[in-house]
């Protein structure tokens, strides 16, 4: 039901929740309670965040290009590196351009110190 979501690490507002599970007969009768919707909304999103790091031959690749750069690039040209290297766009196809994006961020930190 939410694995769209779950693959594309979309997080999921309460509104959203409920009106997915308004669409399934036995959720449906658990709508009403705000608990209970919550419950499914936190799950989903624990799902979510607990999908495994990036792959290490993959960040070895992310590392390579951005070895010349020493601080971090603004998003625009972080997407437009992702996007001119084939290796790089099967990731940023795979992972998303929010999960490339933090990990870049990751790497420039970690070579500041």
């Amino acid at each position: 039901m939410f694995a769209v979501e779950i693959e594309t690490r979309e997080e999921l507002h309460i509104k959203t929740v409920r009106n997915k599970m308004c669409t399934r007969i036995v959720l449906r009768k658990l709508v009403h309670s705000k608990n209970k919707v919550k419950q499914v909304q936190n799950h989903v999103n624990y799902l979510i965040q607990k999908k495994p790091a990036l792959a290490p031959v993959d960040t070895k690749q992310v590392i390579k290009a951005f070895k010349g750069f020493k601080s971090c690039q603004p998003k625009d040209q972080i997407r437009k590196i992702f996007n001119n290297s084939d290796n790089l766009l099967g990731i940023l196809e795979q992972e998303g351009f929010p999960r490339c994006y933090e990990k870049v961020k990751s790497i420039m930190k970690k070579k500041k110190k």
